[in-house]
């Protein structure tokens, strides 16, 4: 969650696959990006540089061209796919980005 902090991982990264970021407070769909998570991603990719990570809420167009200097593995994207009214455009555009 946006508040928990990353040193929370420390002592079981290793049995670990994936880190799930979230960039809202989960619950809601359609809620706004929270920036504070590109900071918490980039702390993260520097003190584990191998980990897989995913980060998810807020995430569209916009917010998608603020994440791509983290670094991160993945994007968990709904609201900005299912919510377009052309899914194969958003995802298209999505990827492209």
């Amino acid at each position: 969650n946006l508040e928990t902090p990353i040193n929370v991982l420390d002592d079981f990264l290793n049995d670990i696959d994936l880190v799930l970021l979230m960039s809202v407070n989960p619950g809601f769909a359609g809620q706004e990006f929270q920036v504070k998570v590109i900071h918490k991603a980039g702390a993260l990719r520097r003190k584990h540089k191998n980990v897989k990570i995913t980060i998810d809420g807020g995430i569209n167009l916009n917010t998608v061209k603020k994440l791509v200097s983290t670094k991160v593995d993945f994007l968990a994207v709904g609201s900005a796919i299912f919510e377009s009214g052309d899914v194969e455009k958003a995802i298209y555009e999505l990827k492209n980005l």
